[in-house]
């Protein structure tokens, strides 16, 4: 289960109920994700719309079955954009266990956001993420980001497996003008290994099925009805041993 939306808000006497939106993994003949609408619901709060809710008492529910009971919990309940801690983040799976993330966002500046999450994964160990989106100029724009495993425990001393227990990613979305009529553009994809993108979702859900993980950058060129672009790209192949 990827981290929780928060979509509505809605307070009664003491009570709070919190809309999120739960996006979860489909694995099996039908592959891909399945978004539903799930409540947090609150028997004590103190809420102040803006700042922080403290909730005591909270259940998750899933289609109104309960699924998960937490004792205490701080989360945000901003109307606008402003540095602190998001919703913490929770999965479970046969791959890697135990799942628990509480990220940290940080609005560096108006063009400039940074989310950085402390993850521990309970069959492998620790692994933070960064993830960067910033604009440039008028009209560029870009996001990236990088995630680094140290140490992997699951691949530690498995003889079967054939790349280093030290596992990593970092990719880029980048597009910006650089004159009238010229644009620039990057989509960086690299990972440590070929496993990484089943292992896990930083690069998003549906690489674990391509067999080419592709970068690639270009340069468009427009102007007096013509119109040329230049591109240099590069594969890794997913399907053969690294």
């Amino acid at each position: 289960v990827a981290p929780l939306r928060i979509v509505h808000v809605a307070a009664e006497d003491d009570a709070l109920a919190v809309g999120v939106e739960v996006r979860a993994e489909v694995r099996g003949p039908v592959a891909g994700e399945l978004h539903a609408v799930a409540d947090v619901h609150v028997a004590d709060a103190d809420l102040e719309l803006g700042g922080y809710a403290v909730g005591r008492h909270l259940w998750f529910k899933m289609f109104d079955v309960p699924v998960l009971y937490v004792p205490w919990l701080v989360f945000p309940v901003k109307t606008e954009r402003q540095t602190g801690f998001l919703m913490p983040s929770f999965a479970q799976s046969s791959r890697n266990g135990t799942e628990l993330g509480l990220p940290f966002f940080w609005a560096v500046s108006e063009s400039v956001n940074l989310t950085l999450e402390p993850q521990w994964i309970s069959r492998r160990g620790w692994k933070p993420t960064t993830n960067l989106e910033y604009l440039v100029g008028d009209d560029g724009q870009g996001r990236g980001g990088g995630s680094i495993l140290p140490g992997d425990r699951k691949v530690d001393g498995d003889e079967d497996l054939y790349f280093s227990e030290d596992r990593w990613a970092y990719w880029l979305r980048h597009d910006q003008p650089l004159a009238e009529g010229i644009r620039l553009g990057l989509d960086v994809n690299r990972v440590s290994d070929n496993e990484y993108p089943v292992d896990f979702r930083d690069l998003g859900s549906d690489v674990e099925h391509q067999r080419q993980l592709e970068s690639s950058g270009w340069i468009t060129a427009s102007g007096l009805g013509l119109y040329g672009d230049a591109v240099a790209s590069m594969s890794d192949d997913l399907q053969n041993p690294n």
